[in-house]
């Protein structure tokens, strides 16, 4: 009984590894070399080999038959094949060095595939809507739980294969021209020509604008905003259904050339899948198989910038009459009105701030003349109380500075006494004389 069940199951992997090939493309990957991240180059030059080594090294060999030879299209199949392969594997060996020696060169072959062939074929199949969100996720799901057990980046893994000389089918939409009041009512932009999407970065995307009623954020990175765009576009070709040829024309040729240029360079990146673009590559066949697509040419490299908006977003003829620039036109410029903003702000608290100086010291100064005789009675009340003169005599404006600080106070006040009457000085040295002259007989 238990042979019986090792032969059904061995049988049962076959059968999954020929349909697995027979679904595949007649590519030219016939021998796939995904290398390793068990050994280094430098392993090259051992001499000596420990078993466990050996074992690994062996088992490595073997399993990287089981690798495709050919590019798969059928992707849920093939996911299919690798769990049975590794629950035959758990299953028919004993916990420990065995199973983890298999375990580890099943994990290198199976990691190095999916990150070199099947990821990249799976990522454009997904942007040219043939694959679904639910086998995309979990082949991305497979390799990072390989990465974790394997403790690796997959840095020493094979790059991702070039897609140039592997066509993809892509189907154009179909497109329904009826109802046009109710897929407007759907928009945010009823009454003037749809306007296009825009990223919110250029170099790593994470959302996407989209002028919709219910909703105008969306992110990139989740299930829910799976080919958002398309249904953007399918929306709008209906909305526009009782549009003119010049409008619809227009509409298609700066959506087609903001897809070229800003999205179809991270249809190619190696390390991130972006859901919210999925089918993209339908709305392209839909315009050229009608005659929508602008002159746009086909690039990889990001451009750095943003996109500006819509420019028929304030008119009702899609672009063809005064081009309407939007504020959102560069970062260079939205930089240059927050240093001007700066410089406003500076200037007005400059100002606001010497007004208030000056307002003070007109205030202090109308103070200074309304209460100046007040002023000067007192001081020279203080005077006689408590400051001492060196000489006999103080002209009226001179400078006195001496060790005692009633000096100093004391010479103050006769600067303010010379503003009041003469009466009122020869009074106060009169008595700062005899005051002197009395304190000098004490001592």
């Amino acid at each position: 009984m238990f042979f019986t069940t090792i032969f059904f199951k061995m049988f049962y992997i076959i059968l999954l590894y020929i349909c697995l090939n027979i679904s595949s493309l007649n590519c030219q990957y016939n021998s796939i070399n995904v290398k390793t991240v068990l050994f280094r180059e430098s392993d090259l030059s051992k001499k000596c080999w420990c078993p466990y080594d050996i074992n690994l090294l062996s088992s490595r060999k073997v399993f990287q038959d089981l690798i495709p030879k050919l590019t798969p299209t059928n992707f849920p199949l093939m996911l299919k094949y690798f769990k049975v392969t590794e629950e035959t594997i758990i299953k028919f060996t004993q916990p420990g060095y065995q199973r983890e020696t298999l375990i580890f060169a099943f994990y290198d072959v199976i990691g190095g595939y999916l990150q070199s062939i099947a990821i990249p074929m799976a990522k454009e199949s997904f942007y040219a809507g043939n694959t679904n969100y639910d086998t995309m996720n979990q082949l991305i799901e497979t390799l990072k739980q390989i990465k974790i057990k394997l403790e690796t980046d997959g840095r020493l893994w094979s790059r991702p294969i070039s897609l140039n000389k592997s066509p993809t089918h892509v189907v154009p939409l179909e497109l329904e021209l009826t109802n046009p009041d109710q897929a407007c009512n759907h928009l945010a932009t009823r009454n003037f020509c749809p306007s296009i999407p825009y990223l919110d970065d250029d170099i790593i995307p994470g959302a996407v604008a989209i002028p919709l009623r219910a909703q105008n954020l969306f992110s990139l990175m989740r299930p829910g905003s799976s080919h958002v765009l398309v249904r953007y576009y399918m929306l709008v070709m209906q909305c526009m259904s009782n549009s003119t040829e010049k409008e619809i024309l227009a509409f298609n040729h700066k959506f087609h050339e903001w897809i070229i240029i800003k999205v179809v360079p991270h249809l190619y990146e190696q390390n991130r899948w972006y859901p919210g673009f999925g089918s993209i590559m339908r709305i392209i066949k839909t315009m050229d198989h009608r005659g929508l697509s602008s002159n746009a040419k086909y690039q990889r490299r990001i451009v750095n910038g943003s996109y500006a908006l819509e420019e028929s977003l304030f008119n009702s003829t899609c672009g063809y009459s005064a081009k309407a620039y939007t504020l959102i036109e560069s970062r260079q410029f939205l930089g240059a009105i927050f240093i001007f903003v700066l410089t406003l702000l500076f200037i007005f608290c400059f100002c606001c701030c010497y007004w208030c100086i000056t307002k003070k010291q007109e205030e202090y100064k109308k103070y200074i003349e309304a209460n100046g005789k007040d002023t000067s009675k007192l001081n020279a009340a203080f005077s006689v109380y408590c400051g001492l003169k060196d000489y006999s005599y103080i002209q009226p404006g001179e400078i006195l500075i001496t060790e005692n600080p009633s000096y100093s106070f004391q010479k103050m006040s006769f600067n303010i006494v010379s503003q009041g009457t003469s009466e009122e000085a020869e009074s106060i040295e009169s008595t700062d004389s005899s005051s002197y002259t009395d304190k000098k007989k004490s001592i």
